[in-house]
């Protein structure tokens, strides 16, 4: 196996370990986007007016549901933001995994090149030399 062929086999690998890396970022990307939606939701919901007075919801408010309800919410949020936070720090180790990757596939990838120019070199000193 000459070595262009070997860099290639290498390059092929690299590029490999690249994409399996760009994988794993899109798919924590993919779950921060939805653990950030959540929470958004949550908030809007939270947020939202309460029940208007002299409704049939006024029996619920005085039993203390809404209070139930923002106690719940607050929990949610209190999971929903531990999960995060977790999807935040494995999104920050996979960065520095695929910066490594993106590296060693750039590297090969010259590799490659330089051998190629190298080939391309001796072959136009034997096609044009004289003796």
């Amino acid at each position: 196996m000459t070595r262009i062929k070997q860099a290639k086999a290498l390059a092929e690998l690299t590029s490999i370990s690249l994409h399996a890396a760009q994988a794993k970022m899109a798919a924590l990307v993919t779950r921060e986007t939805g653990l950030r939606e959540n929470l958004a939701q949550l908030v809007q919901q939270r947020d939202q007016p309460g029940f208007a007075p002299g409704s049939m919801v006024d029996a619920a408010l005085a039993a203390g549901a809404n209070v139930r309800w923002q106690h719940w919410v607050d929990q949610r949020r209190r999971v929903i933001n531990t999960e995060l936070a977790q999807v935040l720090a494995l999104k920050s180790q996979y960065h520095a995994q695929l910066g490594q990757a993106f590296g060693r596939d750039q590297a090969a990838k010259s590799v490659i090149d330089r051998l190629e120019k190298t080939r391309m070199t001796i072959d136009l000193r034997r096609k044009y030399y004289e003796s």
